[in-house]
C-alpha cells in the first residue's frame, strides 16, 4: 500500500484514505499457465495480481485510476499508473535482487504482449518454490 499512497499522493494531490484493487477473475488458479504453457503461472501459486483499476478515497471522494493504456492521458492516471509501477519494481528489486521476476521487477505493464489493459504484479518466488513447482519466473 506504500507504493499506493506514494502515487495517490503524487496524482491527486491528497492523501488516500483508501484503496479499492479491481482484479479480474481467476487471479490465483492452478491452471495459469505463463507464455509457452510449460511452467505453471505465478497466479498459480497465489504470488500474482492482475490489476485492471484502482478506487482511491480520500474521505468520501473517490478517483478511479483505469489500468488500461487508453485511459492513461486522463488527469493523473499516467502519473499513478507509472509512480506505482515504479515504486513497485523497486520495492520488489530492493526485497528480492536477482529473483524479481524475467521483466526483473516482480512487474508487466502495457508493454508486455497482454497486458494493455491491466498491470500484473507479483512476488516473485524462491528458486527452490519455482523449481518445486515448476514456476516461470514473473
Amino acid at each position: 500500500l506504500a507504493c499506493a499512497r506514494q502515487a495517490g499522493r503524487a496524482a491527486f494531490g491528497f492523501q488516500p484514505t483508501r484503496f479499492v484493487f479491481n482484479t479480474g477473475e481467476g487471479q490465483v488458479s492452478s491452471g495459469r499457465r505463463c507464455l509457452g504453457g510449460r511452467k505453471a503461472s505465478t497466479h498459480s501459486a497465489g504470488r500474482a495480481l492482475d490489476i485492471f483499476s484502482v478506487d482511491i478515497y480520500n474521505g468520501s471522494a473517490v478517483s478511479e485510476v483505469s489500468f488500461h493504456e487508453r485511459y492513461l492521458d486522463r488527469r493523473g492516471h499516467r502519473t499513478f499508473y507509472h509512480g506505482f509501477r515504479d515504486c513497485w519494481r523497486e520495492a520488489v528489486v530492493r526485497a528480492r535482487g536477482s529473483l524479481a521476476g524475467t521483466s526483473g521487477s516482480g512487474c508487466l505493464d502495457y508493454s508486455h504482449a497482454g497486458h494493455h489493459d491491466h498491470m500484473h504484479i507479483s512476488l516473485p518466488p524462491t528458486n527452490a518454490n519455482r523449481r518445486q513447482y515448476n514456476m516461470c519466473s514473473t
